[in-house]
Formats: structure tokens, C-alpha cells, sequence
């Protein structure tokens, strides 16, 4: 069963959702980031990406809602987030009418299923004003079929390696310049 819900965003925009009644029985094999690992991969993507305050940003992949919890926590953001899994805000990041139905919005921030990346990618890049920033596995760097030509059309602005992280990144098309660079984030001294 499915009901639907409207949702009033902060600029006054409303978007319908739906709400889920029974969602089916997923066995995800999935690797998931601890809330630890999570904020410090959050934290490293704020210091290096700006951000513009009292931006709305999108995590269109939110799972949980940690990241979003995070991106709150921040000055002067409005964050909002839906999955697919979610009870609260179903958005299904891999359909259009999903997308055309929320609409346009600042930044888009997630960490996207690795098998609906190129699926999600385009449309958050083509409804985000300003950029898009997805946590990544580092082997979305393999020049394949299914992402070639449109990585070749919309090259990565940035590419945030982690500290101790030697699977992910933070991949980011930044709207707002033509910049390639490659960040690798230093070891920080753990503090007794």
C-alpha cells in the first residue's frame, strides 16, 4: 500500500512523496561505512569542497539519514534526504519523475548504491544548481562501457581520497569551475 505525502522544502517548493506501507525484503550485500568512517568522509568532503551557506542539498541515496543528520549539523544548510528504503521519504534517485517532481536543488551529496551510479548520476548532475559530490568505489575510475562516454562529456572536478580509506573517494562535478584536481587528504596524528 502507498500513500502519498507532501513534503514543503525550505524555499517554499512542495514535493509529493510516497510512503511506504510494506517495503520488500532486501538482502544487501553492500559494504556500509561505520558513523565514525562516515563523518570523517564527510568532513574531509567539506574541507575541500565549498559549499555555499544556506545552500539546499539533496541526498538522494540517504539510507539511514546520517548524512543528512551531518550536513544539518553544519552552519546554515538545509539538507534534506529520501532512498528508496526509506518509510519517511521514498525517492527512488534512479527515475526521472522523481527528480522532475522534487526539482532543482543547490548541491546534490550521497553515497549512491555502486550499481545505480550511472543511473543516478546524470540526473542529480542535471537537477543540482552548483554540483554533485558522490562517495565512490575508486574502481569507478575503469574507463567501462556503461560510463565512458558520458565521464569523457562531464569530467570529474575533483577526486578526494580519504585518509585510511584505500577503496573510496569523494567524486565531485563542480558547476562552478572547470578544475581538475586530485586531492589526497593527509593522516592526522591521533590525539592520546
Amino acid at each position: 500500500m502507498m500513500l502519498c505525502q507532501t513534503l514543503t522544502m525550505g524555499s517554499g517548493r512542495e514535493f509529493r512523496y510516497a510512503l511506504i506501507d510494506q517495503l520488500p525484503n532486501k538482502n544487501n550485500k553492500g559494504k556500509f561505512m561505520t558513523r565514525k568512517e562516515n563523518d570523517k568522509a564527510i568532513a574531509t568532503l567539506l574541507k575541500h569542497w565549498h559549499v555555499f551557506p544556506n545552500s539546499e542539498i539533496l541526498d538522494c541515496c540517504s539510507g539511514d539519514g546520517h548524512l543528512v543528520e551531518q550536513l544539518e549539523s553544519q552552519v546554515s544548510w538545509k539538507a534534506h534526504g529520501g532512498d528508496i528504503s526509506s518509510r519517511t521519504f521514498w525517492f527512488d534517485a534512479a527515475s526521472y519523475e522523481h527528480w522532475d517532481g522534487y526539482g532543482q536543488t543547490d548541491y546534490v551529496i550521497t553515497n549512491p548504491p555502486s550499481n545505480k551510479v550511472m543511473q543516478i548520476l546524470p540526473l542529480a548532475k542535471d537537477f543540482s544548481n552548483f554540483g554533485v559530490a558522490m562517495l565512490l568505489g575508486l574502481n569507478f575510475l575503469e574507463p567501462c562501457k556503461s560510463r565512458v562516454n558520458w565521464l569523457i562529456k562531464n569530467p570529474i572536478s575533483k577526486i578526494i581520497l580519504i585518509a585510511g580509506d584505500s577503496k573510496t573517494a569523494w567524486f565531485v562535478w563542480d558547476k562552478m569551475t572547470a578544475n581538475q584536481e586530485i586531492i589526497v587528504e593527509p593522516f592526522e596524528k591521533e590525539n592520546e
